[in-house]
């Protein structure tokens, strides 16, 4: 006599011969990027910012306010990078990885890279 399968056998064996796939979404960046800068740890006693290639501008920013920029390609921040938190168009980005020169640079399509390994390691755990 053969045993009968129940549905979870199905399942099981189902699961076992597919694989499923789950498609990861584009992230997406706004044409002007919103910059946020929150000197969360201390004050910024300037912070360093450079925009799509302009020159250095200095900001000084009192411990818990925020600093709001716009940029259409690329940015660059020096000093003080401990104290602050870095958003870019609601996306938290980190502040550890830094040139020889102690700075974040930080352009469009490194952004959207680093959002895309972020949505794949929440997809794959």
């Amino acid at each position: 006599m053969q045993e009968r399968q129940t549905i979870a056998d199905e399942v099981m064996m189902s699961a076992d011969s597919t694989s499923t796939e789950i498609a990861v979404p584009e992230p997406l960046l706004r044409d002007s990027m919103d910059i946020t800068i929150v000197a969360e740890f201390g004050k910024l006693e300037p912070v360093r910012v450079r925009i799509d290639g302009s020159e250095e501008l200095r900001y000084w920013v009192e411990e818990g306010d925020t600093l709001s920029l716009k940029a259409a390609n690329d940015f660059t921040l020096g000093l003080y990078l401990d104290r602050l938190t870095l958003q870019v168009d609601g996306h938290s980005l980190p502040t550890d990885i830094r040139t020889a020169q102690n700075e974040v640079v930080y352009s469009r399509e490194a952004i959207l890279n680093f959002l895309r390994s972020q949505l794949e390691s929440a997809v794959n755990r």
